[in-house]
């Protein structure tokens, strides 16, 4: 029983514990990485949902009841015509072998090197994409796992994959998912700490694009994707980053999603134009923006973690 600042034997006559306040995202500070990290998820997947309809094969990623990101899984028909395109970029496996060996399980270390980002400089910046890519990388394996689209080699046994196939849907990509999130996030975080400026923070932003169009495109090469997988991924990728920024950041303003209307006979090789127009409002084929926006509910931790990060770009 606590008395006059007296527990026992032991004593806080000046209130030093006082000052750690319930649900300040400060606290977070205190914590070992896992443990940050595990609340961080918790809150960055507060109202998201899964919703699907096997009559017409979509699946629709929603943020309190609105939907973010909806995409139909081709037919059969349609992955089997972007074959073509698998064993005709076979031909760089030679070229692109190690990268590729060593994309399997980094896309980050590629992605963010014309940031010249690293451990001891940019703590707060690694932990920050983690809290953001992680819970990303939850919805994108729900997504995979409602569409449940066979890989490539399970169309054809010429393709022979020159890695082993993921044990997981490929449609939507999730290297793709998470090159294109991880540009997004990195790029918002330079230019929030240059004050919106243009200029070097606009060429970081482009060519790291390139880099996780690179990532994207080897996945193909390697035979255990095809180039809509890629489509479907960059945009779900970057429609998550957005609303993980935008929750962040406390801009709630609403947010353009993305979706897939009507089929995919005749979609081609992945393109990051297309990518750049389907957000600026201009359809392409049958990728297009969606007309309701989503307005997100506000990440207090994610924003402390965010304005951490910020601080070692500036």
């Amino acid at each position: 029983m606590a008395r006059d600042g007296v527990v026992g034997n032991w004593h806080d006559p000046a209130g030093q514990f006082a000052h750690f306040s319930v649900a300040d995202p400060a606290n977070l500070e205190r914590w070992d990485v896992g443990s940050r990290l595990d609340a961080l998820k918790f809150e960055a997947l507060a109202g998201m949902r899964l919703q699907t309809d096997s009559r017409t094969n979509w699946a629709s990623l929603l943020v309190d009841g609105e939907a973010l990101v909806t995409l139909n899984r081709p037919e059969p028909a349609a992955f089997a015509k972007q074959l073509s395109y698998l064993k005709a970029y076979a031909n760089l496996r030679l070229d692109r072998s190690a990268e590729i060996l060593a994309q399997v399980g980094d896309v980050l270390s590629f992605v963010s090197m014309p940031v010249s980002m690293n451990l001891q400089r940019h703590r707060w910046t690694l932990e920050l994409l983690q809290a953001m890519v992680l819970p990303i990388i939850t919805m994108e394996k729900a997504m995979k796992n409602a569409l449940a689209a066979r890989r490539p080699m399970e169309y054809s046994a010429q393709i022979q994959p020159m890695i082993t196939t993921p044990a997981h849907g490929s449609f939507p990509s999730g290297h793709a998912t998470e090159s294109f999130a991880l540009v997004e996030i990195l790029a918002a975080l330079i230019e929030a700490a240059k004050d919106g400026q243009g200029g070097p923070t606009a060429m970081y932003r482009e060519q790291m694009r390139f880099q996780a169009s690179r990532v994207a495109q080897n996945r193909v090469v390697a035979g255990v994707h095809f180039p809509v997988d890629n489509m479907a991924g960059a945009l779900m990728g970057t429609a998550l980053a957005r609303l993980m920024i935008a929750r962040a950041t406390g801009v709630l303003k609403p947010m353009t999603g993305v979706q897939i209307k009507g089929d995919l006979d005749d979609y081609g090789d992945f393109n990051l134009d297309d990518l750049t127009a389907i957000f600026n409002g201009k359809p392409q084929g049958p990728f297009e923006a969606l007309p309701e926006p989503v307005t997100p509910p506000a990440a207090p931790l994610l924003g402390h973690i965010w304005t951490l990060a910020k601080q070692e770009w500036s």
